[in-house]
């Protein structure tokens, strides 16, 4: 089997093989192979490299208009939620799951990212945000949801994970309180369930 060629199409890698006759493409995106909430690769084939490339360039450029239009759409159901989590299992450290406990715990489930960087023993908030809104990108980027924007433009990736509580004040990475979304506290409560974690940060076995 030759060994695969890869094609820049924007932000996109597209990776194409040959299996029996017939061409086949994948696309990665930051280094990783693009897969859709329920574990499948998102992958086209053809008779020949180039309707093949071109099959996944048009999929590609679909699946970024999907993702600006979506950017008012509703936060997908708890199914895909769940999905998600686990296509991402090894991506979420102790860390994460302490940040992600203490939330859960929290009266209505309110907490500002101050609060959370000190749930995991951190003494600026900076860190819980950093790793929230990583998770919360990671997450968005499974089930091809697009938070809302900041006035510069950037993406508040923990939209993903939560919603404003303090709707009528601007944004404010130290203070502003987050509501955890109930689809997220569901994925937790599972995880609570079957793995609970000490303040140390480390699994129980």
């Amino acid at each position: 089997m030759k060994p695969p060629t890869e094609y820049i199409h924007g932000h996109y890698v597209i990776r194409t093989m040959i299996q029996g006759k017939m061409f086949k493409a994948r696309a990665l995106l930051d280094g990783r192979v693009i897969r859709k909430a329920n574990d499948h690769f998102v992958e086209v084939e053809g008779r020949t490299l180039e309707a093949t490339v071109a099959a996944m360039q048009a999929a590609l450029d679909q699946r970024d208009a999907e993702r600006e239009a979506g950017r008012l759409q509703s936060v997908p159901e708890e199914e895909r939620y769940a999905a998600a989590f686990r296509l991402l299992q090894e991506k979420i450290t102790p860390r994460h799951w302490l940040m992600l406990n203490g939330w859960y715990d929290a009266d209505d489930r309110i907490m500002t990212m101050k609060q959370i960087a000190k749930v995991a023993g951190y003494s600026s908030y900076s860190m819980a945000s950093k790793m929230m809104g990583s998770l919360g990108k990671e997450l968005a980027t499974e089930f091809n949801y697009q938070p809302g924007l900041r006035a510069d433009g950037s993406e508040i990736w923990t939209m993903a994970l939560a919603t404003g509580v303090d709707t009528t004040e601007q944004e404010d990475d130290k203070h502003w309180r987050w509501m955890m979304r109930p689809e997220v506290a569901a994925c937790v409560l599972k995880h609570k369930r079957i793995s609970p974690v000490v303040a140390s940060g480390n699994p129980v076995i």
